[in-house]
């Protein structure tokens, strides 16, 4: 079990919670298990620092100089296992691509991306703007904040009718 914290990460037994293992890193905002490695976002919530990091074999090494990413206002990781895109969001500086082997593709007409998804071919990134569908690192679509709690709306509205009609 993983913990963090503002100023560590913490690596905790699982059946009495005590520490194994610490960390000098902050500010963990997400993690996802790449190729049975652990990846690490932080970032400060008052200050921008921060990176990514790359958890293997107890060793943690920061890693964003390897995916060539200088940016560390990194709010979110997502990751596509056909292609092998990590994607990052970040606060002020967009949505992020990188492949584990290849150069970054860096989506910086979005701000303040909160998260990001992929599903077959389209990336989706939620930011202050709204919801960006893109296709090829190519914007297909954007929804404004507005249509997208519209419809948020709007499906809450009907959902019991949604409900009543699948059990009838």
């Amino acid at each position: 079990v993983f913990v963090g914290t503002d100023k560590e990460l913490l690596k905790l037994n699982a059946s009495n919670f005590s520490v194994i293992e610490k960390y000098d890193i902050g500010n963990i905002w997400q993690f996802i298990e790449i190729k049975s490695e652990l990846y690490f976002i932080s970032s400060g919530v008052f200050d921008n620092v921060g990176g990514i990091y790359k958890l293997n074999a107890n060793k943690l090494e920061k890693v964003s100089e390897h995916f060539k990413i200088e940016v560390s206002d990194l709010k979110s990781i997502s990751y596509d296992p056909e292609k092998s895109f990590i994607y990052f969001g970040t606060e002020t500086n967009g949505l992020i691509q990188t492949n584990i082997n290849s150069p970054v593709f860096h989506q910086n007409q979005l701000n303040h991306v909160y998260t990001s998804n992929i599903l077959n071919d389209n990336q989706f990134a939620f930011s202050n703007s709204g919801l960006t569908i893109l296709q090829n690192n190519k914007i297909t679509k954007n929804i404004s904040l507005k249509e997208f709690k519209q419809f948020q709306e709007n499906s809450i509205k009907n959902l019991p009718t949604k409900i009543l009609k699948q059990l009838t």
